[in-house]
């Protein structure tokens, strides 16, 4: 069995593995297994769901397929009607394969959006940018991080790819073919290389396989090769012309094999016949050079932004000190570029400008000049952004390769001959590879021979492969194993192996994918390849688009051929020009615009127009007229060094003429001599050239400041200033044609300041000839209107279109239209009212006219005109006179009748339905109808209206309908009722003389009432938000409909609102209909309502909402009903933490207004499901609620009485509980696997209260009365109880009084006592306290003496025993009522025993506890275990009064424990503060002496002297802490006349020093001194290993203290957390911590300076930064690499940020803690 899991590893679905069945693979193409099965119900597969086949066929395909295969495309069954059950054939793609639903970014740890983007670098640096893609999207196999591999067969050079919305899976598979090389995954390993292995098998067709078909490869096989590089960097005179490249048609200069070597082919001795030839573009090749920028500078600049603002931008140059260059070196026509191939900048490609500055290129001695040599990076936004910019930017050593400049001109750099070489080196190693046999075979293998040995005989990929078939090779054919197909459920029946070079291709959806022409030496080359792309056939209407194309047949239908004469049957736009022929005639656009036509010869058959021609003026040629603030007819032009200068006439005819012309003004002139009789020599003539100097008579024009190809000046040219350089007056112009190719036209101009008038036309008007429509065109403020602003049409760049009228559709019904443009507000009401007639009642059929002339006849008589015979056709339609026409025409947008002096009748058979009538005396009566219809008469006329043959025989008389009236043209359709008895017979006749449009035509018993439509539209538009209303009125015979909508659309959400009322207008219901959404990033609502009210206000209501956010969706519907009062709802809350059902009703009591409401609800979570359900009322609520839980089921219930009841069960016990609600009188039990307890418990007002339970267990049974009663102030409380074991039964019954405040006074009790052989009643009263006052006992039980006899004893305990009446023991002794005794002799001997509270032994002696004697001598020895002496209570072992206790030792002591006095000379007072032993020592804790002498030692292992000072087994320190300070020396003696610390010891290997200091008071302690205090060190201890033993300690310096000699401090000197350690004076120390480090390891706090020397890898790991803020290191490396762990680390950038960082090769940094992460610095 197969598992299908979902992503979190449940099983979704289990299956055999069933025929059909089947693994596939393709190298670099596919890689998925097929699983067929059948179901009886759909399966909720989804995108991730996986199955894990590791293990599944080691047996029989030896690990094949053992890799989890994920279902990355959704797939869906089919139904399968034989079984009713669900067939499906379940894709599941290998785990990578989930790769292809990403998108390749280049920065996809910071979410980059970036849909296209390109890299020049190496194949590893781009798998390092597709590994952080893995990574960002936490992709990983087993754990592990993804890596590649690339084996030496690759050679690692960088390359620019392109990806252009690109997935993973597709980028490493591009990335191969760009590197020619395989791709193939292995577990977490991407591999790049040849996949190619093993020893070779053989496989032989009609033996180890059955079959083996051949098919073509997507390769491209050749044994000779053309080769051509780029055209970048190519000199113009590079080879001879006949060595060109034509491509498509357009020379080109490409880069090519060395002389000598045309082409390169496979093997040598190729000849001619044999050679399969092809060719190869390498575009990468061309001469170049590898620059190194050794300087970078920048400024800024404002730059005009498309909106008129500003932008601060900065701008980037440097320079290169390996190369000088100069602009003579640029190729024409080229623009100088250069693409990096380092740095932050690494694969962009930038314009840039050589010597911005201008400067001159070499110095005076022919050196060149340093400062010249600049370059400028043009900024461009190719890349998403306008770069270089401030974060990416050249910097110093980055490399980078220049093109669009002559590659020859340095000759010393050999760049072109060594470009040639390198693509030599590329051709052979490409036709080392297009040599191959590139044909693809599929063996399917012998079933038999796979069998016998299936884990040898199943090969994966890579596999070499003898291949052995004498109709395709003669000696076999050496390949490998690119791809498979096996059979799951029996993976030895014939799997299919593809063996090749490259993926086979199938020709059925393969289509050529490149077409490029290249001609070289005369021979043409056409390269091919394939491709799975849809094929856009003939008569296909699929759309193009980027992923399909043409075929070749559509091909040659849709575009121009080139090799044989075509024609175009629509306009052809050439945006650069046309070349004809080869000798450079053809028709250029040049860069201002402007066209120029280049031409042998000119033939104009009937007419030509030209701008200017021969000698006219240019302000009237051709029908065309220039108004411009200069002029003038040149009569001399004399040629000086720089100018050109023109002369003129400055007087004509007595009159002075004035220059006009200035210093900076434009001067045009325009020229052409095609006159009679010139023809022959014809030329264009043309300048603009800038006027450098005026004079008097003449004007000097620059000879390099003008236009390009401006001819030079000559007598008799018309000169015209058009534009000037800087006065703005003397920029205008004004052109007025009759002959252009807009004529007529008029067109101004201003600013003019350049040789240029593209966009500088301000207004221009004309006639666009293609269309012969008039054109207007105003660039900036216009305004078209009355002058009073009743109307206009207004344009302001700063308020937008503003528009004021009244428009008119083209249907031309009675609009009326507000439409404003401000300021990017639109704003549109438009209200439409059309008024029609209701047919439902209709007798005539088609009465509308939908169906045309159906069921209506009339009379057209229509003749057309003609010319010679041609009929005439205008707006499409044919020109003729309709004498009389009765047909159905458009009127706006109604299909109407028109009738022209014509008529339309109906036959009585077509009408729609017949009317019924009464009968009267045998004869029908006629009814009263109604004719009604719309009409609008163009043309005046007489209107007829009747019912021809009508038969009146059967009917009573009437007078018929007999219509006739003149009617008159109007502006507007207006309404017609004809009204008059009708029979039912005949058939309905309608005529009219003139003119006439009728719609709406009625036959109805009655005048029927108009149907009223209102139709209203606002729209608004700005750019905060769109809104739109619609409304809807329609209004017919007792029902009014108004329907509304809205719609509100912000940059925050979105609003729609639809309502909808209908009202009865007779029974003066209206129903109410509301829905509304609101949409936003938010969430979603939506709301619905209806609602039916009635004149009195009676009304009833729905109402529904739906509301989804990201955290919950819950629904609502309610109904409120006014009639009945009542208001319901119900409703739904879904969370992620469960769901919740609830409703509710609500009635209002129309008597007296009570309200009263129902509610329930459900709620569901993963923990717990709760019901409840309640009645509320003004009186209180019913409620009742069960909830359960994984651990129990518990509900309650409860009335507005207060009563309540609750029942709990869990697993392992049930409690139920039931109350009235006054606070006390309730009933519970409670049941457990051991145990069960009942209770009953009433108040029954005031303090009266009784409580019973009842408690059973497997080892006893025991109930409990308890009553409480207030009587006259004080208080009873009785209870009983009874306790059953297996041993024994205790009956127990109780009283206790309580006085008036609340204290006991006395407790009464009495009980029975029952075992296996004793039973005792008693009764007895308790003190407060516990004790028992008086007892008296009765008890009876079985003995056995010493012999073993059974004796029954019964005893009697008592204060005193009432024997009523006659007593007789044994019959002798016998106690009458008088109270005489009567016994025999009296021996008392043996009574009782000893353990019984009194006896009498064996001698005679009584002992006895309570004796009382009234008086007496006692001799003998007293011996008690109870009463009392004097007021002292006697114990069994003691005798005690007020808490002192003489014990049976004879020792004495307070019973507090407070002081004792031992029999053997210890004790203790003070509550043990003060103890001594029987040696006499003492211990005090805390003395406090105000005075006094010790002579001897005092030994004291704890306690403190002083407030600071502290005394410990070892020493005395200043620190609670037991410190150790081991005196073993006995001439280690100190005084303690100070208190001293003891700081500790440190060893420098000769000597041991103890470090002493005295203590320094605090500030704010009683004896602080401003004195500084002196520390002195001891003198060594010469010869000690150990002087003093210290623990690690602290010290405390005072604010005052100094020292008189060296200090040695062992551990760290710390001070209060608001104090701060100053020192005040200048510190000398030995350095910071050193370490050299050569292995992996941990750094210390106390390291300072990191020495890294090793030339391995090492990974240390830093302490956290939260343990040492502001903590420093220093580090250099010089060699290996180091990593440092235990981060978070910021990178020297400031934002980059990972838990690991590693620094490799040679690097000075600092690293340093703020708290929570490591900074990583620069040094330098």
């Amino acid at each position: 069995m197969i598992d299908i899991k979902d992503i979190q590893g449940n099983t979704r679905f289990s299956t055999q593995i069933n025929p059909g069945a089947k693994g596939r693979f393709s190298l670099m193409k596919e890689d998925y297994v097929i699983l067929p099965f059948n179901a009886p119900s759909p399966i909720d597969f989804q995108i991730g769901d996986y199955v894990d086949l590791r293990g599944v066929f080691d047996a029989s395909m030896g690990g094949k397929l053992a890799k989890i295969y994920q279902i990355v495309d959704m797939s869906y069954p089919t139904y399968n009607a034989s079984n009713g059950g669900y067939s499906y054939e379940l894709r599941l793609d290998a785990y990578y394969w989930q790769w292809k639903t990403k998108i390749f970014k280049y920065t996809p740890e910071v979410g980059g959006q970036e849909a296209s983007w390109n890299l020049t670098a190496s194949l590893d640096v781009q798998m390092g940018v597709f590994l952080r893609n893995l990574k960002a999207l936490g992709y990983k196999y087993e754990g592990e991080d993804f890596v590649f591999s690339i084996d030496k067969t690759v050679e690692n050079s960088s390359k620019l790819m392109t990806y252009d919305n690109m997935n993973l899976i597709d980028a490493i598979f591009s990335m191969a073919d760009k590197w020619g090389c395989d791709c193939w995954v292995t577990d977490h390993v991407i591999n790049f290389g040849r996949c190619e292995f093993s020893d070779a098998v053989k496989i032989e067709l009609n033996k180890e396989a059955k079959e083996v078909s051949r098919s073509e490869s997507k390769g491209t096989y050749a044994t000779r090769i053309y080769a051509f590089g780029s055209t970048r960097n190519i000199p113009t005179n590079y080879r001879p012309v006949d060595q060109s490249t034509v491509v498509n048609g357009i020379v080109q200069k490409r880069l090519m094999l060395p002389e000598g070597t045309p082409y390169v082919d496979a093997h040598e001795g190729l000849t001619d016949l044999e050679a399969i030839e092809t060719v190869v573009v390498f575009d990468d090749i061309y001469p170049k050079r590898v620059g190194e920028i050794t300087d970078v500078s920048s400024y800024e600049n404002e730059v005009d932004n498309e909106d008129g603002t500003k932008t601060k931008a900065t701008f980037y140059r440097f320079k290169d000190s390996g190369i000088n260059f100069s602009k003579e070196y640029i190729l024409e026509g080229q623009e100088l570029k250069i693409r990096f191939e380092s740095g932050k900048l690494n694969g962009m490609e930038f314009g840039v400008a050589f010597n911005p500055l201008g400067l001159t290129e070499k110095n005076d001695d022919d050196t060149w000049n340093p400062d010249a040599q600049l370059w400028e990076i043009v900024q461009n936004e190719d890349y998403g952004r306008p770069l270089p910019d401030e974060v990416l930017f050249p910097e110093k050593g980055d490399k980078y390769v220049l093109s669009g400049w002559n590659a020859e001109k340095i000759t010393e750099l050999g760049l072109v001959t060594a470009a040639e070489r390198e693509l030599l080196e590329a051709t052979k190693k490409y036709v080392a590879k297009t040599c191959i046999d590139d044909g693809t075979y599929t063996a399917t293998l012998n079933s038999i021979w796979v069998y016998e040995d299936q884990i040898n005989r199943s090969f994966d990929i890579g596999q070499r492969i003898s291949l052995v078939n004498p109709a395709y090779f003669k000696n076999g054919r050496l390949s490998r194993v690119i791809g498979f197909e096996i059979k799951l459920d029996l993976p030895h029946d014939s799997p299919q192996y593809t063996i090749g070079e490259s993926a086979a291709y199938s020709r059925i959806s393969d289509i050529e994918t490149q077409v490029e022409e290249l001609t070289f030496k005369g021979q043409t080359f056409t390269s091919t390849g394939g491709s799975n792309i849809y094929v856009i056939k003939t008569n296909d209407a699929t759309a193009a688009s980027n992923f399909n194309v043409f075929s070749a047949l559509r091909t040659l239908r849709m575009f121009l051929r080139k090799d044989t004469p075509d024609v175009a049957e629509e306009i052809i736009t050439f945006l650069k020009g046309l070349l004809i022929g080869k000798n450079g005639s053809g028709i250029t656009v040049r860069e201002d615009g402007t066209s120029q036509a280049v031409v042998d010869r000119l033939y104009v058959k009937i007419k030509a127009v030209f701008e200017e021609l021969q000698v006219k003026k240019a302000t009237h040629v051709g029908g065309e007229q220039i108004i411009t603030h200069a002029g003038m007819k040149c009569i001399l032009v004399e040629e000086l060094e720089d100018v050109y200068r023109c002369y003129f006439l400055a007087e004509q005819e007595g009159e002075a003429i004035a220059n006009e012309f200035s210093v900076g003004s434009l001067a045009q002139a325009k020229e052409c001599n095609l006159v009679d009789g010139t023809t022959l020599n014809a030329s264009n003539r043309y300048y603009w050239r800038e006027v450098m100097e005026v004079g008097r008579d003449y004007i000097d024009l620059s000879k390099t400041i003008c236009d390009e190809g401006s001819d030079v000046p000559q007598a008799g040219d018309d000169i015209i200033g058009l534009g000037h350089r800087t006065d703005v007056d003397l920029q205008s112009a004004i052109v007025l044609s009759s002959t252009n190719e807009t004529s007529p036209s008029i067109v101004f101009y201003a600013g003019i300041d350049d040789f240029n008038l593209t966009e500088k036309d301000i207004i221009s008007f004309g006639l666009d000839k293609s269309t012969g429509h008039a054109y207007m065109k105003v660039y900036g403020d216009s305004y078209i209107g009355a002058r009073d602003e009743s109307t206009y049409i207004k344009y302001t760049p700063e308020g937008g279109v503003e528009i004021k009228g009244r428009f008119l559709t083209m249907s031309g019904e009675d609009i009326l239209t507000m439409f404003t443009i401000i300021e990017g507000l639109i704003k549109s009401e438009i209200s439409s009212v059309r008024d029609e007639i209701n047919a439902l009642d209709n007798y005539l059929n088609n009465a509308s006219f939908a169906a045309d002339m159906q069921y209506w006849t009339g009379s057209s008589n229509i003749r057309i005109f003609r010319v010679d015979g041609r009929l005439l056709y205008f707006n499409n339609n044919f020109y003729a006179n309709k004498e009389s026409f009765a047909d159905i025409v458009t009127e706006g947008v109604k299909s109407v009748l028109r009738l022209k002096n014509s008529f339309i009748e109906q036959s009585n058979s077509d009408f729609y339905r017949h009317p019924d009538f009464e009968t009267f005396d045998e004869l029908k009566r006629p009814r009263q109808f109604t004719v009604s219809f719309k009409y609008l008469v163009k043309r005046p006329g007489t209107l007829t209206v009747h019912f021809k043959d009508e038969k009146k025989e059967g009917f009573e008389e009437y007078a018929p309908i007999s219509f006739s009236k003149d009617l008159y043209p109007g502006s507007e359709f207006k309404q017609m009722e004809i009204t008059g008895k009708w029979n039912g017979t005949g058939d309905f006749y309608m005529s009219f003389t003139g003119d006439i449009y009728i719609y709406s035509l009625t036959l109805t018993d009655d005048a029927l009432a108009d149907l009223r439509e209102e139709f209203n539209m606002r729209f608004e538009l700005t750019d905060k938000k769109i809104q739109a209303n619609l409304d809807e009125i329609r209004s017919t015979a007792g029902k009014l409909e108004e329907y509304h909508s809205e719609f509100l659309l912000t940059a925050r959400n979105l609003e729609a609102k639809f309502t909808e009322e209908l009202t009865n207008t007779e029974s003066r219901i209206t129903e109410s209909y509301t829905s509304a959404i609101d949409l936003s990033a938010r969430g979603l609502h939506a709301e619905f309502s209806s609602s039916m009210a009635d004149l009195d206000g009676k009304l009833t209501r729905h109402l529904s909402s739906f509301h989804v956010t990201a955290e919950k969706i819950d629904a609502m519907v309610s109904a409120t009903d006014t009639i009945n009062n009542t208001i319901k709802s119900a409703g739904w809350i879904t969370t992620a933490d469960g769901n919740k059902l609830w409703a509710t009703i609500s009635t209002v009591n129309g008597i007296d207004g009570r309200l009263t409401s129902h509610e329930s609800s459900f709620h569901v979570t993963a923990q717990k499901i709760e019901g409840i359900v309640a009645d509320i009322t003004e009186q209180g609520t019913n409620y009742s609620k069960l909830t359960q839980t994984v651990s129990g089921i518990s509900a309650d219930v409860s009335d507005i009485t207060g009563k309540y009841s609750s029942l709990k069960i869990e697993v392992d016990s049930i409690r139920g509980l039931v109350g009235d609600g006054s606070g006390g009188t309730f009933s519970e039990f409670q049941q457990s696997i051991k145990e069960i307890t009942q209770r009953v418990t009433s108040v029954e007002g005031g303090l009266g209260k009784h409580e019973g339970s009842f408690h059973v267990t497997a080892e006893k049974i025991e109930s409990l009365v308890n009553a409480t009663n207030s009587l006259q102030g004080t208080v009873e409380e009785h209870s009983s109880a009874i306790s059953q074991t297996s041993s024994r039964i205790d009956q127990f019954v109780q009283k206790i009084t309580f006085d008036s405040r609340g204290n006991i006074t006395n407790i009464d009790r009495s009980g029975l006592v029952t075992e296996s052989n004793i039973a005792t009643v008693f009764a007895e009263r308790v003190d407060p306290y516990g004790e028992i006052v008086r007892r008296a006992e009765i008890s009876a039980f079985i003995t056995e003496d010493e012999a073993g006899n059974q004796i029954s004893n019964a005893t009697i305990q008592a204060d005193k025993i009432n024997f009523t009446g006659k007593t007789i023991i044994n019959g002798k002794f016998i106690v009458d009522t008088d109270g005489n005794l009567t016994l025999n002799t009296i021996s008392v001997k043996n009574v009782n025993k000893p353990t019984d509270p009194f006896y009498i032994d064996s001698k005679g002696v009584f002992h006895g506890k309570n004796v009382i004697v009234e008086s007496g001598t006692f001799n003998g020895t007293i011996t008690a275990t109870d009463g009392n002496l004097a007021g002292w209570i006697i114990d069994v072992d003691s005798i005690h009064k007020n808490n002192v206790v003489l014990g049976a030792d004879g020792s004495i002591y307070n019973q507090n424990g407070s002081w004792y006095l031992g029999n053997n000379n210890s004790g203790y007072l003070a509550n043990s503060n003060i103890t001594w032993d029987a040696s006499g020592n003492v211990v005090l804790n805390n003395m406090t002496a105000n005075n006094g002498t010790f002579n001897g030692t005092i030994n004291a292992s704890s306690g403190r002297i002083g407030s600071d000072l502290y005394l410990h087994g070892s020493g005395i320190s200043t620190n609670k802490n037991d410190f150790l300070v081991d005196f073993t020396d006995e001439t280690s003696q100190f005084s303690l006349s100070k208190s001293y610390y003891m700081h500790g010891v440190m060893e420098n290997h000769r000597t041991n020093i103890i470090a002493i200091r005295p203590y320094c008071f605090k500030e704010s302690e009683p004896g602080y001194t401003t004195s500084p205090a002196v520390l002195s060190i001891s003198a060594t201890i010469e010869g000690r290993k150990k002087a003093i033993n210290v623990s690690v300690g602290e010290c405390y310096f005072g604010g005052n203290c100094t020292f008189a000699s060296n200090v040695i401090i062992s551990g760290r000197v710390t001070t209060p957390s608001s104090e701060v350690l100053e020192i005040d004076a200048q510190v000398s120390t030995r350095g910071v911590n050193t370490r050299f480090i050569t292995s992996s390891g941990s750094i210390n706090v106390y390291d300072d300076f990191l020495r890294f020397t090793g030339h391995n890898n090492v990974t240390m790991t830093m302490p956290s930064p939260s343990i040492c803020p502001g903590k420093v290191y220093y580090i250099k490396q010089t060699a290996g690499s180091a990593t440092f762990t235990n981060g978070p680390f910021v990178a020297p950038n400031g934002w980059d940020t990972n838990n690991t960082y590693t620094l490799s090769g040679t690097y000075s940094m600092m690293l340093m803690s703020d708290g929570s992460s490591w900074f990583f610095f620069y040094c330098g």
